[in-house]
């Protein structure tokens, strides 16, 4: 029998295996990284009871490579931040947060398989309410309790920035995370003049400082767009560069006009994902703004068709429905949002998730009854 263990129950494997076999044994222990090995060294998550939901998560994407930045730590952060930003309200985030304990603590049999589904919901509730407190929003309403921020529908310029700024913080994690799995990995010169990797991250900032004067109406400095020309040159002979650092020759690999075509392409491309990559965040501050605008809908809704004898239940009916509608299919959208934003801006950076589960031998049971007689051959 071949096959992998975890480092830390090796002793553990040894003494079984020795036992069952009597001694009449050999067992051979090799380290992971053999030079010139070709197989795939599995990768075994561990992860406590809070985070282990956010696997699942990571685990659609794909799993991590082992020595690749594992990001369910950070995605277990980002998604239920982000979550609470665009769906902020503390009466509609409290309601998610007791179905999400309903579904820990197996109160509802028929969704008893979904306890680390409730994991998230309960998590994504509460930040939800979180951010319900910072909006003054509940339940849609704004005139109820003090908002200890902003409110949505009156300071969206203010939201939709500090939307992009937390944007701006996000990928400059990723970028990070793509130098720290480059150092991991043994590759750090391939990561030198990587679109992501060092000379990426610094044009970012040159580009970022940029764009931050021009809105100030201040003076651009000759260094800042002498560095970022460079930059952008580094990027643009990034293949002819990472050979010449790594001693790799020659410097041109097959046509040089070929190769001239690709890399204005490909800095074409790496200029507009990271202008993309940022104004994507924007959606966290629309979609709050949006929130906020469904739900005073409702209220509107239920205002014109509340004249009459009946009005009194018919408003009361409509807001009740109209919060199961905005809780469920909102929920549903903000939450698809956000997946979209940890999927394709953040994993983009620095994620591959090429790697392979660690799986354990399992042998079958035998299963025998009194009647059954097994024959030795």
């Amino acid at each position: 029998i071949a096959g992998w263990v975890p480092t830390n129950r090796v002793a553990e494997l040894r003494s079984a295996v020795e036992e069952a076999a009597g001694g009449r044994v050999t067992f051979e222990e090799s380290p992971p990284d053999v030079p010139g090995a070709s197989h795939k060294i599995p990768t075994l998550l561990k992860h406590s009871g809070l985070l282990r939901p956010f696997e699942k998560l990571v685990a659609t994407y794909g799993v991590p490579g082992y020595r690749e930045i594992d990001p369910t730590p950070l995605v277990g952060v980002t998604f239920v931040l982000m979550f609470g930003v665009m769906f902020g309200d503390l009466g509609h985030g409290l309601v998610l947060a007791l179905l999400g304990a309903l579904l820990v603590l197996r109160a509802i049999p028929a969704l008893a398989s979904q306890a680390e589904t409730g994991v998230i919901l309960l998590a994504c509730g509460l930040s939800s309410a979180v951010f319900g407190l910072l909006y003054g929003n509940l339940f849609g309403l704004e005139d109820v309790i003090p908002a200890l921020w902003i409110r949505p529908m009156r300071d969206i310029w203010t939201l939709l920035g500090a939307s992009v700024v937390f944007g701006v913080i996000v990928l400059n994690i990723g970028f990070g995370c793509r130098l720290a799995t480059a150092i991991r990995e043994d590759r750090v010169l391939e990561a030198i003049f990587d679109k992501n990797g060092l000379v990426g991250l610094l044009l970012y900032w040159c580009l970022g400082g940029i764009i931050v004067l021009i809105a100030l109406g201040r003076h651009l400095p000759g260094w800042l767009d002498a560095l970022t020309v460079a930059l952008a040159l580094s990027l643009f002979f990034a293949e002819p560069l990472t050979r010449l650092v790594s001693g790799v020759r020659p410097l041109v690999h097959g046509n040089t006009a070929e190769l001239f075509v690709q890399a204005f392409f490909e800095l074409f491309e790496a200029l507009i994902s990271y202008l993309s990559n940022t104004l994507s965040y924007v959606r966290l501050g629309a979609f709050a703004v949006a929130h906020a605008g469904l739900s005073t809908v409702v209220f509107l809704l239920a205002d014109m068709l509340s004249s009459g004898p009946t009005g009194g239940v018919r408003r009361l009916l409509i807001v009740a429905l109209g919060n199961i509608v905005v809780i469920g299919f909102e929920g549903l959208i903000v939450g698809i949002q956000t997946l979209r934003l940890e999927y394709y801006e953040l994993f983009g950076k620095f994620y591959k998730g090429d790697g392979t589960p660690f799986k354990p031998l399992t042998l079958p049971r035998m299963q025998s009854s009194p009647n059954t007689v097994i024959k030795e051959r």
